[in-house]
C-alpha cells in the first residue's frame, strides 16, 4: 500500500527511523565527550545565579525591571535563570544535576541542527553537521561552565525556530501561518535566553525555501516578535541598546570591529594547531562553494554578520563562548558543502552516487583534525573548571589567618562564594584570598597557612614552608621606580582608562587592583567598564615579559568629586 492511500511507504518509515537514531546518538555524545564536566563543583558566576534564581520567581525577575537591574551585569537573559529554577525545583543544589542538564542543552542543539539540516539532506549529512557542531573548540568551553547554559539553549530555540519557519514557507493556507507564528514565538524565546539569537531573521529570510517574497511575507511575525523584545529590553534594563560590563568609546568601535573576526578565529580554533587545519579545510571549502553556488555568498556574509554584531559590545574581552554562533554556522555548512561536493551535483539526483575518494579523504582529515582539536580544548576548559572548582571548595575550610594564593576564579566569584556558602551551604568560611603577590608586600597582616592550587594533584596544597621564600622572590621582582601612567575619566557611567607607557606584548599586560592585591583584574591598556561609584585603593599593575612587575601608589576616585584623574611616574 501506497502512502497516498493511506499507508506508510517502507521508505519513510526507513527515514524516521534514522532520523530517530540521528536524534539519539546527538543526544548521548556530549555525555561521550563532556561527561567528567559531573565531576565538577560551582564555579564563576555560578554562586551569584544560584542565589538570585532561589531568591526571586519567574514572574519577579521576567516582568520587574527593579528586580533585574540587581544583577550586576544586565545584560537581559531571563530564560537562563528559569532554567537554573527548573533545576532548583528537580534536584535542589546539585552539580551533578546542573551540569547534567549542561550536557542535555548541547545535545538538544545538535540535534535541533540535525532536525533543521533534514530539510534539505539526507540523514547522514545531516548528522554530520550535528557532530561537527559538538566537535568545536567552543562548544567545548560550555559544557564545563553552567553560567553559560544559556548558548546552547538560545541555539537549540533559534533553530528550532528555523525549521518551524522553512515547514510554514513550504505549506500554504493556515497550517504554513501557524507554523511561520509557532517560529516567531520561539524566536524571541531564544532571543530571551540570549541575545546572540536577535539577527536570527536576517538568515530566515536568506535561506533556500521558497521564494523571497514568500519568505519575507512568513517574516512578519518575527517583526512584531523583535519589536516585542526591543521594548521589553528598554524596559527591563532602561535602554535598547547596552546593559554589558565592557564599555566601549566611540573612537574604539573601528578598531574593536577589525580586531573581533581575528579573536573569533583564535577561538573557533582552539589552543590546538589541528584546529587551525579543521579551521582552514572549512574555510576553503565554504570558499569553493560560494564560487559554485548561487546567492551563497549573501547567505555566508548574512551569517557571519550575524554571529559578530550581537558580542561587538562585549568583544573587548573575547571569551571562547563568544564563538559559539559561528562555530554552529560553520557546521551547520559543513554537510552541504561536502555533499556537494561529495556527488559532483547538486539536488536529489546526485545523492545515490558513490563517495568521491578525495572528498572522504579530505573529510577523514577535516574529522580527525576537528576532533584532536576538540580534545585539546577540552582539556583546557576543564582543567580551569576543575580548578576553580578544587580552589572553591578550599575556601569553604579555611580557618582565620588562613589565605588562597592566586585562585583562578573571578575576584567577584570569591566574595559570592562566601555569601553563598552562608545563606545556603549553613557553612561559615573564615579564611581569605589574594591575587597577586602584592598582599605579601604591603599588607602587615599575618599568614597563619598559605595554599596555593597544585597542577600535581588537582587539589590546593599547604605552602606555608614555602612562604618566606614565596615573598622574597616576589617583593624583589617590584620595580617601584619603573615608569608608569594612568589616566582615568567618568563618562556616562562607565569609568574608562589609559595605561601606559609600556606596549602590550605577549607575557606582559596590565593590571587593576583593589586592597593591595586582594583583588585584581587583567585590563587591557586602554578599556573601560560600566562602573559608577567610587573606588578606593585602586592600584595600575604592568607587569613585563621580563619577570619584573611595578605598581602605581593607591588611588581614590570618586566621580562626585574629579571626573577626570591623572598620574604618571616618568
Amino acid at each position: 500500500m501506497s502512502a497516498g492511500e493511506g499507508g506508510a511507504s517502507p521508505g519513510r518509515g526507513r527515514r524516521r527511523a534514522a532520523d530517530g537514531l540521528a536524534a539519539v546518538a546527538l543526544l548521548l555524545l556530549p555525555w561521550l565527550l563532556y561527561g567528567r564536566a559531573r565531576e565538577l563543583w560551582w564555579t564563576q558566576d555560578d554562586f551569584f545565579q544560584l542565589r538570585f534564581a532561589s531568591r526571586f520567581g519567574f514572574g519577579e525577575y521576567l516582568l520587574d525591571p527593579e528586580v533585574w537591574r540587581q544583577l550586576p551585569n544586565r545584560v537581559l537573559s531571563p530564560l537562563l535563570f528559569a532554567s537554573y529554577d527548573l533545576d532548583l525545583a528537580l534536584a535542589g543544589l546539585d552539580p551533578v544535576f546542573f551540569y547534567g542538564h549542561q550536557l542535555v542543552s548541547l545535545g538538544l542543539a545538535a540535534a535541533a541542527l540535525y532536525g533543521l539540516l533534514r530539510f534539505w539532506l539526507a540523514p547522514p549529512w545531516a548528522l554530520l553537521g550535528g557532530i561537527v557542531f559538538l566537535l568545536g573548540p567552543p562548544v567545548a568551553s560550555l559544557a564545563p561552565l553552567l553560567m553559560v547554559r544559556h548558548y546552547p539553549e538560545a541555539l537549540a530555540l533559534a533553530l528550532a525556530s528555523a525549521a518551524a519557519f522553512v515547514a510554514g514557507v513550504r505549506r500554504q493556507g493556515g497550517g504554513g501561518r501557524a507554523l511561520s507564528g509557532l517560529s516567531a514565538a520561539l524566536y524571541l524565546a531564544a532571543a530571551l535566553a540570549k541575545e546572540i539569537a536577535v539577527p536570527l531573521p536576517l538568515l530566515l529570510a536568506l535561506l533556500p525555501a521558497g521564494r523571497l517574497r514568500e519568505r519575507i511575507s512568513r517574516l512578519l511575525p518575527h517583526a512584531v516578535a523583535l519589536a516585542a523584545y526591543g521594548l521589553y529590553r528598554a524596559w527591563m534594563l532602561g535602554t535598547p541598546l547596552g546593559g554589558y560590563g565592557w564599555a566601549v568609546a566611540p573612537g574604539e568601535w573601528p578598531g574593536l570591529a577589525l580586531r573581533l573576526p581575528l579573536g573569533i578565529a583564535r577561538e573557533l580554533a582552539g589552543p590546538s594547531p589541528a584546529g587551525w587545519a579543521a579551521l582552514a579545510l572549512l574555510a576553503g571549502g565554504l570558499v569553493l562553494w560560494v564560487a559554485r553556488a548561487r546567492g551563497g555568498g549573501w547567505l555566508v556574509g548574512a551569517g557571519g554578520a550575524a554571529a559578530l554584531l550581537p558580542i561587538l559590545p562585549v568583544a573587548t574581552e573575547v571569551a571562547p563562548r563568544f564563538a559559539t554562533a559561528a562555530w554552529l554556522l560553520l557546521a551547520a555548512g559543513v554537510a552541504p558543502v561536502a555533499r556537494r561536493f561529495a556527488s559532483g551535483g547538486r539536488g536529489p539526483e546526485a545523492a545515490g552516487r558513490a563517495l568521491r575518494p578525495w572528498v572522504a579523504a579530505v573529510l577523514a582529515v577535516f574529522l580527525a583534525a576537528a576532533f584532536v582539536a576538540n580534545r585539546a580544548a577540552w582539556r583546557e576548559h576543564f582543567g580551569r573548571a576543575a580548578r576553580m572548582s578544587a580552589e572553591n571548595l578550599t575556601v569553604l575550610q579555611l580557618e582565620p589567618g588562613e589565605l588562597l594564593r592566586q585562585p583562578l576564579g573571578s575576584p567577584a566569584a570569591m566574595a559570592e562564594l562566601q555569601r553563598f556558602a552562608r545563606e545556603h551551604l549553613g557553612a561559615r568560611p573564615r579564611g581569605g584570598w589574594f591575587y597577586d603577590d602584592l598582599f605579601l608586600c604591603e599588607t602587615p597582616l599575618p599568614v597563619r597557612r598559605l595554599w596555593s592550587f597544585d597542577p600535581a594533584t588537582g587539589r590546593a596544597r599547604d605552602v606555608t614552608g614555602e612562604l618566606a621564600e614565596i615573598r622574597q622572590r616576589r617583593c624583589a621582582a617590584i620595580r617601584w621606580e619603573a615608569p608608569l601612567e594612568a589616566v582615568f575619566a567618568w563618562r556616562r557611567g562607565a569609568l574608562f582608562w589609559a595605561l601606559g607607557p609600556h606596549p602590550e606584548e605577549p607575557g606582559s599586560g596590565y593590571g587593576l587592583l583593589l586592597e593591595d592585591g586582594r583583588f585584581a583584574y587583567d585590563v587591557p591598556r586602554r578599556g573601560g567598564f560600566h562602573y559608577g561609584g567610587a573606588l578606593a585603593g585602586l592600584r595600575v599593575r604592568y607587569r613585563s615579559k621580563e619577570g619584573w612587575v611595578t605598581y602605581s601608589p593607591p588611588f581614590d576616585l570618586d566621580p562626585e568629586r574629579a571626573a577626570r584623574f591623572t598620574w604618571n611616574r616618568p
